[in-house]
């Protein structure tokens, strides 16, 4: 009896290194991003808000209600900008040697920055983000009770994000089979125009 509980327990251990993890809920909404941009710099804005300035020239603002900001001292923050994929500080936040900082904001280097997108649910805005990788592509990786499920040609993300899927994403060895859906600790890869081109899933540690 105990060297079969010894042996199950080592069973439990090698799959858990290489276990996937649970699978995230099926989305049950679908939401197209109406701007997709790289961003090229940002400028604090007014209270809690920052201004973010796209490779085509466009302004987005983000609303960022977690960051503290002595200019809202005598006015209510506006409701923070909800991000359906990354997080408001990822478009304020830069790589080591990827931009440049100054009180009045940031700049990145040249198609170093944020890769931003923007839409709206019902006429309420929102957007998500992926940084940039250091490998000529961006990337997100999904947080717990997040991910995306394949859907022909496309991503559909948990929260109900569509993004394309390039014919020929790079993906490691096992097969969609073994990776789809996107889960926890995974990452998504994409290019400027905001199509999916590379998969890295997680294994376990």
């Amino acid at each position: 009896m105990r060297f079969l509980t010894i042996a199950a327990v080592a069973a439990m251990f090698v799959m858990g290194c290489g276990a996937r993890a649970e699978a995230p809920p099926r989305p049950n909404r679908s939401l197209t991003p109406e701007v997709v941009g790289v961003a090229t710099q940002f400028t604090w804005g007014p209270c809690a808000s920052i201004l973010v300035t796209l490779e085509s020239g466009q302004v987005i603002t983000v609303h960022d209600a977690n960051r503290s900001d002595p200019r809202c001292a005598n006015q209510s923050a506006p409701p923070a900008t909800p991000f359906l994929f990354g997080k408001a500080e990822d478009v304020r936040s830069t790589p080591s040697n990827e931009g440049d900082q100054s009180p009045e904001g940031l700049v990145w280097k040249r198609g170093h920055g944020p890769l931003l997108f923007v839409g709206s649910d019902e006429g309420s805005l929102w957007m998500a983000v992926a940084r940039w990788d250091t490998s000529s592509d961006w990337c997100v990786q999904f947080e717990r009770g997040d991910g995306a499920f394949v859907e022909g040609n496309r991503l559909h993300t948990t929260k109900g994000v569509i993004v394309p899927l390039a014919p020929d994403y790079e993906l490691p060895a096992g097969g969609p089979d073994e990776v789809f859906p996107l889960r926890v600790s995974d990452d998504m890869c994409f290019s400027s125009d905001g199509t999916v081109i590379r998969i890295r899933p997680f294994h376990g540690a």
